[in-house]
């Protein structure tokens, strides 16, 4: 049986114009790292005055703090009347940098002074998405249980879904009960479908479209989680090290 590569295409999307599908799509090749593809995301870029208000003039302290890794520092700057949410000129705030910086101890001061864990700047990212992108694990793990303690619902968004992931059929066919509910009849052993997170298997990588099989049982789930060992990745841990 031909073995998928990590460089072997999966299928690019084209265009995506269907206002049914995702604007996400996490696809992964069996042996691969996952592709992350933004099929309808528009990034507008807009000019931005830079006004030094007085908060930020009160925050200088502050931000120096954060820069310098001073907990004592940070500690007197808030106490002396720095707001803990201003922004600098870059728009970030003082969680910004210190998530950046990866310093939890800075981070959680700033969280149990009232910084805001969902707060976004010009590039819409909280503090948790600017610790993931630089790779610091630590920081984003003690974001995330904030933001999942103040709103339980965002647990789901650190997940990445819609995802599937490509196998090749025959790797599914030795499932139970398969033949009798599929519809591949004129696909062969080595055709490669994709396994979607609600379980059903389609032969593009659009949720829904093209379905092989959608008789989603427990038997199923644990056939694709056990022997496929099919899982929704956690986006930490896909998170490169620095």
């Amino acid at each position: 049986m031909r073995a998928l590569t990590d460089t072997e295409p999966c299928g690019k999307p084209d265009v995506n114009t269907r206002p049914d599908r995702p604007a996400r799509l996490h696809v992964q090749l069996a042996s691969g790292s996952p592709d992350t593809y933004d099929v309808r995301k528009v990034r507008v870029h807009n000019h931005r005055e830079h006004i030094v208000s007085e908060s930020q003039d009160k925050s200088a302290p502050l931000f120096t703090a954060v820069a310098n890794g001073s907990i004592e520092a940070a500690t007197a700057a808030l106490d002396a009347g720095a707001i803990v949410d201003t922004r600098d000129d870059d728009g970030w705030s003082a969680l910004d940098r210190a998530a950046g910086r990866g310093d939890t101890p800075m981070v959680q001061l700033l969280l149990d002074h009232g910084a805001d864990p969902f707060g976004t700047g010009p590039e819409q990212r909280t503090a948790y998405d600017i610790a993931v992108a630089a790779g610091r694990l630590d920081t984003a793990r003690a974001l995330r249980s904030v933001q999942v303690r103040l709103d339980p619902t965002s647990a789901d968004d650190h997940l990445w879904r819609p995802y599937c992931k490509a196998y090749q059929l025959g790797q599914l066919r030795v499932a139970a009960g398969w033949d009798a509910a599929a519809r591949a009849d004129e696909l062969t052993d080595d055709s490669v479908v994709f396994l979607h997170d609600d379980y059903t298997v389609t032969r593009a990588m659009w949720p829904g479209e093209d379905v092989v099989f959608d008789a989603v049982t427990p038997d199923w789930i644990t056939f694709c989680q056990q022997v496929l060992t099919f899982a929704v990745p956690d986006e930490l841990d896909l998170v490169p090290k620095p």
